[in-house]
């Protein structure tokens, strides 16, 4: 039998959340989770009434969030080359891009974003149309 894989660790900006889900536990007659890592903004813990905007990232099964990193880049890293996008040095690059992700979180307002309330959460909910 495989273990179960362990919880990821949670920090300041990344929350994971794991809900039962009552239809799908009721078609596979087993309980069925749906899980989701979820990316906070700063302050978000000390304004619980404000709102956010909401974006989804659909992945398939990823262990852990990535694209943001909360650690500086790292100064001894080795250089790889990528072949996908003919680049020396892309693992520098990914980490570096990574971070400055996560210091567009510490701004103390979020980029302006159209989005409509939803009355029930602290969530916004955005739409996005395809043509």
């Amino acid at each position: 039998m495989i273990p179960p894989i362990p919880d990821p660790p949670e920090t300041k900006y990344v929350k994971h959340v794991r809900i039962q889900s009552e239809r799908l536990t009721k078609f596979w007659g087993r309980p069925f989770f749906l899980g989701a890592h979820v990316l906070l903004p700063e302050g978000f813990d000390a304004h619980p009434q404000a709102r956010y905007p909401l974006v989804i990232d659909h992945g398939h099964f990823p262990y852990d969030m990535d694209g943001f990193r909360e650690q500086p880049p790292d100064p001894n890293l080795k250089c790889e080359y990528s072949e996908r996008f003919k680049l020396d040095c892309y693992n520098r690059v990914e980490q570096e891009y990574a971070h400055q992700f996560l210091q567009g979180l510490d701004r103390p307002r979020l980029p302006a974003r159209a989005a409509r309330p939803d009355p029930a959460t602290r969530i916004r909910t955005t739409t996005t149309r395809t043509r």
